[in-house]
């Protein structure tokens, strides 16, 4: 004969409750721009009229890219009222901590916080080689990297920083201007490493994937 098996009934769905929720954000790209700037700063506003949470930009300076992101997210941030802007993600190897913090501190008190700070190792090979620099090999990207987030959290705290590392040296460096909170930080990339730094240290993961 047969032998029947019980299937035991599904669970009903439990809605989660307020402890739980976490906010679903919309992130739309900054429009490009193309000749006309106050077009350009009719697109930023259209952005926030359309609902958006964020409008990001990118940070390359090959390939016909036009802007520089933190005076674009500058902009962008005195032309809306509500629009948070997001460095998606400034390339690490072209700024040094120091100054990335100094300046992104102070959009973030002049817009009252909207900022929000993405960074990378960096990796496209046509920037390097516009600007001059050499493009060093990932684990030494990286580890700059690892050592630039640290510096920009540290320079979240209350106390100047002093800092001696294999690539950046600080002396008595203060976190100014202070944040009313740290600054939203964002880690971008697609290896295990960099996505081990994002899970540690960022408050957000911008997942690339690598095929």
């Amino acid at each position: 004969g047969t032998t029947a098996t019980a299937i035991p009934p599904v669970p009903e769905a439990r809605p989660p409750d307020e402890s739980e929720r976490r906010p679903f954000r919309f992130i739309a790209p900054a429009p490009r721009l193309e000749g006309d700037p106050r077009a350009w700063l009719d697109g930023v506003r259209r952005i926030e009229d359309l609902g958006f949470d964020t409008v990001a930009f990118s940070d390359h300076v090959s390939g016909g890219w036009v802007m520089e992101p933190t005076v674009a997210m500058t902009a962008a941030a005195l032309a809306t009222t509500r629009l948070r802007v997001l460095a998606l993600v400034l390339a690490n190897d072209l700024r040094h901590p120091g100054l990335v913090r100094k300046s992104m501190a102070t959009l973030d008190v002049l817009s009252e916080g909207r900022v929000e700070l993405g960074l990378g190792a960096g990796w496209l090979p046509a920037d390097y080689h516009a600007l001059g620099i050499p493009l060093d090999p990932p684990a030494v990207r990286v580890g700059r990297l690892e050592e630039a987030v640290e510096i920009v959290r540290a320079l979240d705290g209350p106390d100047p920083v002093s800092h001696r590392g294999p690539h950046y040296q600080l002396g008595e460096l203060e976190g100014l201007p202070r944040t009313a909170r740290p600054l939203p930080l964002l880690i971008g990339g697609g290896g295990p490493r960099i996505l081990a730094l994002a899970g540690r240290r960022a408050d957000i993961a911008g997942i690339h994937p690598t095929l």
